[in-house]
């Protein structure tokens, strides 16, 4: 009994307060903005898309504190200059916006 209750446990850990991704098409980048928040964090849009969860779905937040940054900062960026798609992962809320985890390029 103890084992079943202890993967019941760990499977709603897991699931519960999941991200999620944006379109899967992909949206072209709209707006990066770096240093919209203090710190490093940037603000982000993509055209024609909202984000959920948070009371603001107008963009999403990039924070300083992702220890993949950099990275996804360039990838965006680079996004936007070659005009390719992109889909986002946000998961929590950083002044009202939706938290970006993950990117890639489509």
């Amino acid at each position: 009994m103890k084992y079943i209750v202890t993967i019941a446990l760990l499977l709603f850990s897991f699931t519960s307060n999941a991200g999620q991704w944006t379109s899967s098409q992909g949206k072209d980048v709209g707006i990066v903005n770096p240093g919209a928040f203090p710190g490093k964090s940037s603000f982000i849009t993509l055209i024609d898309e909202t984000f959920a969860g948070c009371s603001r779905n107008d963009g999403a937040a990039l924070n300083e504190s992702n220890p993949n940054y950099n990275e996804i900062y360039s990838l965006l960026l680079a996004a936007k200059m070659g005009e390719k798609k992109v889909r986002i992962y946000y998961e929590g809320c950083l002044l009202n916006l939706p938290v970006i985890k993950q990117a890639y390029i489509l």
